[in-house]
């Protein structure tokens, strides 16, 4: 039975291998997937423009209103399903124009995002007499959109571009928990066999 710093170079080599096995496989816990998901959260926070993102790290920010993350694949490149409504509050830096009033994110089993933009809907300015008649014909519910596609397009692309980015945070801090440097912090804490295997 040995301590970690009483082994041989490739025996601590060994050890290193067995922990990260280990901090990634059977001891990897619920506490290890929230932190991966509050650092996706806070850095997709940071790229929209969140009020408080860059006042508090990813532990002590309290989130996007309205947003969730669902689910990561970190396996999977850029495997992110996020739900949840963005508007000019909760994501500040997108561009916005009028005529758009939010962006739809929707989750999917498959680990990815629908991202959905939603036109704002101009208000009847009819009489009430008109209720279930034909709209006046200035009324403004019955004209184009004032946001053209090309600027639809420009929000659903930032939103789409937030959400790629974002997907390195969580996978950043799934590698400081399984990491050489946190197998070394644990190593520690447990006591091996000469060759580097954890001691039953």
């Amino acid at each position: 039975m040995f301590d970690f710093d009483e082994l041989s170079e490739p025996a601590q080599a060994r050890a290193i291998e067995v922990l990260r096995d280990k901090l990634a496989g059977p001891w990897w816990d619920d506490a290890d997937i929230d932190a991966v998901q509050d650092a996706i959260v806070h850095a997709l926070a940071e790229k929209l423009g969140t009020v408080g993102a860059s006042r508090y790290g990813p532990a002590d920010f309290a989130g996007i209103r309205g947003v969730r993350v669902d689910s990561c694949d970190l396996e999977r490149r850029h495997s992110i399903a996020v739900s949840g409504i963005l508007d000019r509050d909760n994501a500040a830096a997108l561009p916005w124009v009028d005529g758009l009033d939010h962006v739809e994110l929707s989750g999917r089993r498959s680990h990815s995002t629908e991202v959905t933009v939603h036109d704002a809907t101009a208000e009847c300015t009819c009489s009430a007499d008109h209720y279930l008649l034909p709209h006046d014909d200035d009324c403004p519910s019955l004209g184009p959109p004032p946001a053209t596609a090309d600027q639809r397009d420009a929000l659903e692309d930032a939103a789409r571009d937030a959400l790629c980015e974002v997907w390195t945070a969580g996978e950043r801090e799934a590698e400081s928990r399984t990491g050489e440097e946190r197998a070394r912090a644990v190593a520690t804490d447990y006591q091996f066999t000469e060759d580097g295997e954890l001691y039953p």
